[in-house]
């Protein structure tokens, strides 16, 4: 009996240990990639990220930078502090979204983690272009930016303005 339960507590020991290591693997993919960089230019001489295809509006006055790309989920988030008068250049090919679709989109970009929180005291203002599968929603906020970039199942219909 003794010898018994020996034998079934190692196997429920090897189990344990399996998706312990399971876990701890799958916690540390190499499928999401991150950055960080101080400055536009910083991050313009990395070849790496640039690599990582970073959004052709971001622009020089960019600071703070941070982005993360998901593989496996196949999306990108990007957030970054900019110079307001570079505002009309960052949203420009972007339809501004109306409510309550914004309230919805804003909500949702909220609720996805950001190194740097929203500010409740500046008005959230929400765009949106699609191209092809590509979805890009960019929430403004004050003068920091936050980038969500997902490719969608089926093709975009066109946006109702």
């Amino acid at each position: 009996m003794g010898n018994r339960l020996r034998k079934i507590g190692i196997v429920f020991g090897v189990l344990v240990l399996l998706v312990l290591l399971g876990v701890y693997f799958r916690s540390h993919d190499d499928s999401d990639s991150s950055y960080e960089y101080a400055t536009y230019a910083d991050l313009a001489a990395d070849t790496k990220v640039q690599a990582a295809a970073v959004p052709d509006f971001v622009p020089p006055s960019a600071r703070d930078i941070v982005g993360l790309y998901s593989v496996e989920l196949d999306d990108q988030r990007l957030e970054f502090t900019f110079d307001p008068q570079d505002q009309a250049s960052i949203t420009r090919g972007f339809q501004r979204v109306s409510q309550p679709e914004a309230g919805h989109i804003a909500g949702k970009l909220r609720g996805l983690r950001w190194k740097k929180g929203f500010s409740s005291t500046a008005p959230a203002e929400v765009f949106e272009r699609r191209s092809g599968d590509v979805m890009t929603q960019l929430l403004v906020n004050g003068d920091r930016a936050y980038v969500y970039i997902a490719r969608l199942q089926e093709p975009a219909a066109p946006m109702k303005r």
